[in-house]
This record gives structure tokens, C-alpha cells and sequence, in this order.
């Protein structure tokens, strides 16, 4: 069982090159800029979720996911958090009232 696990993680890493933001940045871009509609933003995003990637390996590792669909997966989950962070920031700058309800 132990060799299966190390070519695994040896398959991981074998992903995590600079090939792979070649590859699959254009496409992780468009869908970060399809909820943005920000370039300078959209840039910041994508930069987050390859670092993100880099640093925790298993990122990459869902059994059922290609990477594509893991980075893509990423992408929309960290550009609908920072949409909603800055319309949170927008509405406290505006001095309008907003309220934060936390999910449950």
C-alpha cells in the first residue's frame, strides 16, 4: 500500500509545474474575469489560486477532478468571495447599513 501512496504524491508534483499556469491559466482567467469584470482584480485572483495551489498540494488531489476542473472550482469559490467582500467594503464606505448573516 505505502508504494501507491508515494507514486501518488509523486503524481502531484509532477503537476505542480510552471507548464501547468501555462496551460490552464487562460481558462482559469476567463472564468475568474466572467464573475470580475475587473482585470486588475482578476489578475490578483488568479495569482491567489496558483499560489494556493503551489502551497497545498492536495488542492490538485479530489479523485473525481481533473486539476483543470479543481483550479476552475477554486477560482469561483475565491471570485464570489472577494465580490462579496468588496460590496460589503462598497456598502460600509457609502455609509449605507448592511448586515452579515452567517450561514448555518
Amino acid at each position: 500500500m505505502q508504494p501507491e501512496k508515494n507514486k501518488e504524491q509523486k503524481k502531484m508534483t509532477d503537476q505542480l509545474t510552471p507548464e501547468t499556469y501555462d496551460l490552464y491559466a487562460p481558462p482559469v482567467y476567463g472564468k475568474i474575469l466572467s464573475i470580475v469584470h475587473k482585470g486588475p482584480i482578476a489578475n490578483k485572483i488568479l495569482e491567489k489560486v496558483f499560489i494556493n495551489t503551489y502551497k497545498n498540494k492536495s488542492s490538485l488531489s479530489y479523485p473525481l477532478q481533473g486539476p483543470l476542473v479543481s483550479l476552475l472550482n477554486q477560482a469561483r469559490e475565491e471570485s464570489y468571495k472577494t465580490i462579496k467582500a468588496l460590496t460589503i467594503f462598497r456598502e460600509c464606505c457609502s455609509g449605507a447599513t448592511i448586515s452579515i448573516q452567517e450561514k448555518k
